[in-house]
């Protein structure tokens, strides 16, 4: 999961990688690892990061709602 975090990251701040080559190797300070989301992203950030508790050490979401909010009822005010 860190690998495919970091990858993702990575692949996102670099302008352009030819297709073909290797995504560089990122060092990554996994004790330090965040995650965050605007929006929809919030609530998947929130999602990621109660999911993967132990790896993702806090979570910005701005402007999402909480962990579970619909409570398996999508119809839920």
């Amino acid at each position: 999961m860190r690998r495919l975090l970091a990858a993702v990251g990575f692949a996102a701040c670099v302008a352009k990688i030819p297709p073909g080559s290797d995504i560089p190797p990122v060092n990554v300070n996994a004790a330090n690892m965040t995650i965050s989301g605007l929006s929809a992203g919030a609530f998947a950030a929130i999602q990621v990061q109660t999911t993967f508790s132990s790896e993702i050490y806090g979570v910005a979401a701005l402007a999402g709602g909480p962990f579970w909010c619909a409570e398996d009822n999508v119809a839920s005010e």
